[in-house]
């Protein structure tokens, strides 16, 4: 059994790294907790663990300096990253320390953590090998290609002669000239998570890994290593290749076959991503970096692609958020109950989004003002936005793991599409003509200064016919209706986090500020101020 200590500032996030799993059954015994990395080197000098779990930012000593520590201190004892960073570079000097592998926070669960748990295993495993014992199994050569490939990519420095040392250990079979750095992404994989217990997880981990290197063993001159969750690293060398023409047509092929039987063996879907030609070890890491660069326009280009450099037009900033006039289109339809005219705004939204290679920071903004618009037209007939929803996940989480571009535009038109079912529902379901033509002209119009009498010359009948169709069907009076319907907007604004309250006031249709507030405080308890701040229960 191996002592594992667990470090993080955050007692939430040790607690949770704590009961996330049996650490026992993955044969680890936990022998403390620490709050930063000075607090850990106490811990460590007295109970020797074998794995440190640790947070990179930290208050007093971080991470990196923790591992630069335990690098120089006690060599044996092995470290998994936790950062909140996507970042591979960010924890590179980690790695450089002898890092096992490193784990997101926000993607962090209890079949990624015991996935790792196995991997260090096979490495603190293997470490009588390393002193002088018996050689190691598969596992353990697995565990052991896996850290120098991915310390290749951290920028690790090795000399020549480390190189083939390391290459003919591990049975390489790579030459440091002419290396091309893939990266392979399983599509769909979050999808597959969910539903994937984690022996099927490492059972499709293997046989990835295995269909890679018996394809990189037919051509002579390639290696893969797991570097975690979607991702697979390959290293391609080409030394007698100088044509970069005749570099490419190899990777393509190399590629071709290994998608080839990843869709028919295990009915997997997976994209690449093509670094540079790398004259010698040292460039890997720039050239892996540009490869990581490259997949982030999978977003755009869809699933099962190959990335290369130039694969796609950059960013041209022409977006900066949900643009005025497809707002207003897009309220209008909303309002009208026009879903036709709504999706023709919104396919032509994300044809141009698509055209435009809008960067990630940029889609979310965009996609943000998406759901800002719907929430606020939600509101408008339905106080329970969860009503909008199949599953009780945040929307801002759903659009977080979407893979592609195509995923967010299906999601939205389901959403609004939803959004439509509700309304018609609403109007069709027990109310008169009538009524459904009062009650959309009333959500077109809080803005404006209207009463009973105005809305019943508009649909044609008598105030006082009126006033009993909406004590008969809607259960409550025109004048009740429309103070309502005008709180429930200005909620939405205030949710939006809208901070000027007089002109939250005059869009909702409120004569002045002080009559908003009244009225706001009377139906909800609180002022305006005090609800966006929240908690909120209405």
């Amino acid at each position: 059994m191996y002592k594992a200590l667990l470090v993080d500032d955050e007692l939430l996030v040790r607690t949770n790294l704590k009961l996330m799993l049996d650490w026992r059954q993955h044969g680890f015994a936990l022998c403390g907790e620490a709050a930063n990395g000075a607090e850990a080197l106490e811990i460590v000098e007295r109970e020797n663990p074998d794995l440190v779990v640790s947070d990179l930012r930290m208050p007093v000593m971080d991470g990196l300096q923790l591992s630069d520590e335990l690098a120089r201190r006690f060599p044996r004892c092995r470290m998994v990253m936790l950062s909140n960073y996507d970042d591979f570079d960010y924890v590179k000097g980690t790695l450089r320390n002898g890092a096992v592998d490193y784990l997101l926070k926000h993607r962090l669960n209890p079949e990624e953590l015991g996935a790792t748990l196995f991997r260090v295993k096979d490495v603190l495993d293997a470490r009588p090998w390393q002193a002088g014992g018996e050689r190691p199994d598969a596992n353990q050569f697995l565990a052991l290609r896996t850290r120098f490939i991915a310390q290749l990519i951290a920028g690790f420095h090795y000399s020549p002669e480390e190189f083939e040392h390391h290459v003919q250990t591990l049975n390489l079979k790579l030459d440091p000239r002419h290396l091309v750095p893939v990266i392979l992404s399983i599509d769909n994989y979050r999808a597959r998570q969910s539903r994937a217990t984690l022996k099927a997880t490492e059972l499709e981990r293997f046989s990835i890994l295995n269909i890679v290197e018996e394809i990189l063993g037919e051509l002579g001159n390639g290696a893969v290593c797991h570097i975690g969750g979607d991702r697979f690293a390959i290293l391609i060398s080409f030394p007698g290749l100088r044509s970069e023409s005749a570099v490419d047509r190899s990777v393509g092929d190399a590629i071709s076959r290994i998608a080839g039987c990843l869709r028919t063996f295990l009915n997997l879907s997976a994209s690449f991503s093509i670094g540079p030609s790398c004259p010698t070890p040292t460039h890997i890491p720039q050239g892996y970096a540009q490869a990581e660069k490259q997949l982030q326009d999978r977003f755009h280009l869809g699933k099962s692609v190959v990335l290369r450099s130039a694969s796609f037009v950059k960013d041209s900033g022409s977006f900066a958020g949900l643009e005025i006039e497809t707002e207003k289109s897009m309220t209008s339809c909303l309002r009208t109950r026009d879903s036709a005219g709504l999706f023709a705004v919104l396919d032509d939204l994300f044809a141009r989004i698509k055209a435009a290679a809008l960067s990630m920071n940029g889609c979310q903004l965009l996609f943000n003002d998406l759901l800002s618009l719907l929430h606020r037209a939600f509101r408008e007939i339905r106080s329970d936005l969860s009503m909008l929803y199949a599953d009780a996940v945040p929307p801002h989480e759903r659009l977080a793991a979407f893979e592609t571009l195509e995923e967010v535009k299906g999601w939205f038109h389901s959403l609004f599409a939803r959004y439509f079912d509700l309304a018609r529902a609403d109007e069709n379901g027990s109310y008169s003509d009538y009524t459904v033509q009062a009650i959309r002209y009333i959500r077109s119009h809080l803005s404006d200064n209207i009463s009973l009498t105005q809305v019943a010359d508009r649909i044609g009948i008598s105030g006082a016919y009126l006033s009993t169709l909406f004590k008969n069907e809607v259960n409550i009076g025109f004048a009740e209706y429309l103070s309502d319907a005008r709180l429930d907007r200005a909620k939405s604004y205030l949710e939006d986090g809208r901070e000027d309250l007089k002109d939250i006031a005059a869009l909702c249709g409120f004569n002045s500020t002080s009559y908003f507030f009244k009225t706001f405080k009377k139906k909800t308890g609180m002022t305006p101020s005090e609800f966006a701040r929240g908690p909120r229960s209405s």
